[in-house]
């Protein structure tokens, strides 16, 4: 039996201390704040847990990838953010359970020296002055981090916030869809998605490919690619993928070169110096028929060099057939998550989950670090 995951319960919150540990990695150009959706999806699980009178609510979260303690990524830096919603909120170096404020924001988590190596030490004095943790960091719960599941791993008393379960519920809802299921995967690296293509293989009906992705595939099919984006050390990988789904893959049949020409895989050769950067028209026609008929529909990856036009064409018509289809869609990762927030389209799918590399994890695998460490401890226990 899989044992469900805690939800908080208000009645355990009255006058306790509470940990919160959040994903607030918000996108900054520069000092411009530029999307803050990460912090916008967890606003209700603080209003939620205020609502029981705790004594005080302590948030902590991770910010950018420092390599050194940096004010650039000083949490204070999102303190404005928060405290349009939550005014009383007091930014801190370092806890004092002797302060007076009722909502905490302690500094980057990753400023900590072993959170990489998931090594509690450096958080030992705040986790004794906690009374519990409610965890809603889905998108980092992929992590054997200290503030991850070196915490779930310290506390008697763990909880998990309504963010965190509406994301897995959600990727269940998409993984137990209707057929016919739809997988469109784009993207870099052929090598960084394997357990994810290896995974979508055995459920879509149809894998869509692009990107460097699909160009890989296309040299693995015989196609030559010329300067374009591939993987070479991944091809015999990619001749499996080959292998086992032919009948269900959706490759390219044409192709955008960064001359602007297209071209069509099946006549062309490219020049050394030539790049696919999107897919074509054929390509396009065919991936929309597909998209109108499926039930279910997973998408990862952006289809090609969407960050400079005109090569974001491809990308762009993709999320609007999704959006404009009457299946159940899930999509996550940055890149197409930004992409969707172009357009506008947000309202438009089923979900969208914040999450990147733990919306692939959990995807491929069915569960996270996270979740494998609750239950772990809730056995022992």
């Amino acid at each position: 039996m899989v044992l469900p995951l805690p939800q908080i319960d208000l009645t355990q919150l009255n006058n306790k201390t509470v940990l919160v540990r959040l994903d607030l990695n918000l996108v900054f150009d520069g000092e411009t704040l530029v999307d803050q959706t990460r912090w916008d999806k967890v606003v209700p699980t603080i209003r939620h847990i205020r609502s029981a009178n705790p004594k005080r609510v302590v948030l902590l979260t991770h910010f950018g990838r420092p390599k050194k303690q940096e004010s650039c990524w000083s949490t204070e830096r999102l303190l404005p953010v928060i405290q349009k919603d939550f005014p009383e909120t007091r930014y801190v170096k370092q806890y004092d359970p002797n302060l007076t404020e009722s909502i905490v924001l302690l500094e980057n988590t990753r400023f900590n020296h072993g959170e990489y190596d998931n090594d509690v030490t450096g958080l030992d004095d705040m986790i004794l002055h906690m009374d519990c943790l409610i965890f809603d960091a889905f998108s980092v719960g992929h992590r054997d981090h200290a503030s991850v599941t070196g915490l779930i791993d310290q506390y008697p008393q763990v909880y998990f916030g309504p963010h965190f379960i509406q994301e897995q519920l959600s990727i269940d809802a998409s993984l137990s869809g209707e057929t016919p299921r739809v997988a469109i995967i784009g993207g870099a690296k052929i090598s960084t998605k394997l357990p994810l293509l290896n995974t979508l293989i055995d459920w879509a009906d149809h894998l869509i490919v692009g990107g460097g992705i699909a160009n890989t595939l296309l040299l693995a099919n015989g196609c030559q690619m010329g300067d374009s984006l591939v993987e070479s050390q991944s091809l015999g990988q990619a001749k499996d993928i080959l292998a086992r789904c032919a009948d269900k893959l959706i490759l390219p049949v044409d192709g955008i070169t960064n001359t602007g020409a297209c071209v069509s895989f099946d006549k062309a050769t490219l020049n050394a110096d030539e790049q696919i950067l999107d897919i074509g028209p054929q390509s396009l026609m065919r991936i929309e028929q597909t998209i109108q008929s499926a039930k279910t529909i997973i998408w990862n990856g952006p289809l090609g060099y969407f960050e400079r036009r005109p090569f974001n064409h491809g990308s762009e018509q993709v999320a609007k057939f999704i959006a404009h289809s009457n299946a159940f869609s899930i999509v996550g990762g940055g890149d197409s998550l930004s992409l969707i927030n172009q357009l506008g389209l947000q309202d438009q799918y089923t979900y969208i989950s914040t999450s990147g590399g733990a919306f692939l994890s959990y995807l491929a695998e069915g569960s996270l670090s996270v979740i494998n460490t609750w239950r772990a401890c809730h056995e022992t226990h």
